[in-house]
Order: C-alpha cells, then structure tokens, then sequence
C-alpha cells in the first residue's frame, strides 16, 4: 500500500509539474492535533458562549449559574404552545377541563426545567466532537466558508439527536411526578382520587415523542 501510495504522488506530482522533493511534508492527516477545550468551542459557537467542565448527563435539575452559555428563557420562547399538540386521555369523573390543565402545566413545567441544561450539554459535546471530525475530514480545503458551514451542519444534526436521546427519560419522570403533585394536590381538595394512574402512564407514553 505504501508503494502504491508513493507511485500515485509521484504521478500526480508530475502531472502538475511539482517538484516532489521541494514539497514541505504535512502532518495534518497523521492525528489530531492536541487543542484545548476553549480553542475547539471557540472554533464552532458563536461569541459569548464560554466552555464548562461538567459534561455529565446526571443532575439535569441542578441550580444553575448566572454565567449560563444558555438562557432558559430564551430557549422556552422558541418553544410551540403544547396546548394544542398534547394528546389528553379521557376523563369520566366530570372533571376534564381540570385534568387537561393538570397534565398541560406539568408537561410545560418538566421541558422548562429540562430544556436549558439538556440543550447546552447536546450543543457542547457535538461541538467538541464536529470539530476533530471537520479537522480531519476537511484538512486540505483551502475554502473556510464550507469549511464553517460544514461544521454548523453537523452540529445542528448532532445535537439534535444527542438532545433527543438525552432528554426523554428526565423528560417522562418529570412529567409523571409533577402529575402525581398536582393530581394529589386536587384529590385533597376534592377528597377523591381524580386520576388514575393508568391515565397518567397512558398520557406520558402518548406524548413523550410529540
């Protein structure tokens, strides 16, 4: 292979009339070079978004800093109204309009909580990975704008899936407990139990994927 490898340089050295023994070697194909955290998220984020050390998937529901790379707020006004997206299970006690409002607060609160450290955690860990996989991929390109656009295109579909797979099963214990709260929270006032657990299983496993 190496022989081969040689003689098809030679070949196209001599085809662009280069002189193979004036040609500077590169090593930009032998490895990926040793970068720090900051270079490589500088190198994929936009300005302001500084890098951060824990990357674990637990404690989605810690307290956040100030300093976030994310805002919260920002993110839940991108969202949808869910009212409208969300499939309700039937009521037969008379009290639809509470149940429905029950389980639309509790799927609102769960992705409130959720989305901030969800979508910084994805977006950081497919930015570090895009930008050792465009190095590699795109180390002879001379032209930077599809190099930049490249690497957008694989962060955008990296995090989405790694958002995507980490978020569902925080996203339905959340949801289910803050059910449980406010459905106890009703029953107490009522004195009866208004919503089966069936129902809060069927509600969950309805509209986790919505």
């Amino acid at each position: 292979l190496k022989l081969n490898l040689k003689f098809e340089i030679e070949v196209l050295c001599k085809d662009l009339d280069l002189d193979l023994k004036t040609i500077e070697p590169s090593d930009a194909i032998q490895g990926p070079r040793p970068i720090a955290e900051e270079e490589l998220l500088g190198q994929v984020l936009p300005n302001g978004m500084e890098g951060f050390a824990d990357l674990s998937l637990m404690g989605l529901n810690r307290v956040r800093g100030p300093n976030e790379r994310f805002s919260p707020a920002t993110i839940t006004a991108a969202l949808p109204d869910l009212g409208s997206l969300l499939h309700y299970p039937p009521a037969s006690n008379g009290s639809h309009h509470q149940l429905k409002q029950i389980f639309l607060t509790a799927a609102q609160q769960a992705i409130h909580e959720i989305i901030a450290p969800v979508v910084e955690r994805s977006v950081t860990i497919a930015a570090i990975s895009t930008a050792q996989l465009v190095d590699k991929d795109f180390a002879t390109e001379p032209n930077v704008d599809r190099y930049r656009e490249s690497a957008h295109t694989v962060v955008k579909s990296l995090s989405g899936s790694l958002a995507l797979v980490t978020c569902k099963e925080p996203l339905r214990m959340s949801i289910t407990n803050n059910i449980r709260i406010m459905a106890g929270n009703l029953a107490q006032q009522e004195g009866r139990n208004v919503l089966p657990e069936g129902n809060i299983i069927m509600f969950v496993n309805d509209n986790l994927d919505t």
